[in-house]
C-alpha cells in the first residue's frame, strides 16, 4: 500500500516501537487484571528477546498517560514480520494466560499496529499470530517468570529481562 509506506517514511529517526495499554493512571486494577496485564507485557518482552530484538524495558508501573508498556530500542529496525510478532506477543500471551477472557481491549492497538506493518493483509497477520502463538507456547515458562517479576518490581530493564528469560529456559 502506497500510503502506508509513505507514512512509515515520515517517522522520525529515533521513533521507538511501543506496545501500550493506555488507561487512566488513577485506575486501580483487581489482582487478576494486574496479573493479566503483566502477562501481556511479558509476552511482548519474551517475543522481543527470543527474536533478538533490542528491548529497552517492560513495565506495569503507572506513569503519566501510559500505564504499561514494553519498548524496543529502535536503534536497529527489525524486519517487518519480527516487528509484527512483537506487537502480537501481548495478544497471544493474553490468550494463553486467560483463554476464556472476552476482553482483549489492550490488544486492539497492538493488532492494529501489526496489521498496518503488514500492509493491511489479514492473511499475513494470521500468519504472524500463528507464529507468535507457537513462540509463546514454546517459551511460556519465560513469560510466567517475567510476569512474576513485573508483578513484584513493576519495571524491568533490558538486562534484567534477558537474565530472567535465559534462566527460565
Amino acid at each position: 500500500m502506497r500510503g502506508a509506506s509513505s507514512a512509515r517514511a515520515r517517522l522520525p529517526v529515533n521513533y521507538r516501537i511501543d506496545a501500550r495499554a493506555v488507561m487512566e493512571p488513577e485506575v486501580v486494577f483487581l489482582a487478576s487484571e494486574r496479573a493479566r496485564i503483566a502477562h501481556h507485557e511479558a509476552g511482548h518482552a519474551v517475543i522481543a528477546v527470543v527474536q533478538g530484538l533490542g528491548l529497552r524495558h517492560a513495565r506495569i508501573a503507572p506513569e503519566p498517560e501510559v500505564l504499561t508498556n514494553a519498548a524496543l530500542n529502535g536503534v536497529a529496525w527489525p524486519c517487518v514480520e519480527e516487528r509484527a510478532r512483537f506487537y502480537c506477543g501481548g495478544f497471544c500471551a493474553d490468550r494463553h494466560y486467560s483463554p476464556s477472557c472476552a476482553s482483549r481491549a489492550n490488544s486492539e492497538h497492538d493488532l492494529r499496529e501489526a496489521l498496518h506493518l503488514l500492509d493491511c493483509s489479514a492473511a499475513r497477520l494470521a500468519c504472524a499470530i500463528h507464529e507468535t502463538d507457537r513462540l509463546i507456547v514454546a517459551h511460556w515458562r519465560a513469560v510466567e517468570a517475567v510476569a512474576t517479576a513485573l508483578l513484584e518490581r513493576e519495571s524491568l530493564t533490558a538486562m534484567e529481562l534477558h537474565r530472567i528469560i535465559i534462566a527460565a529456559r
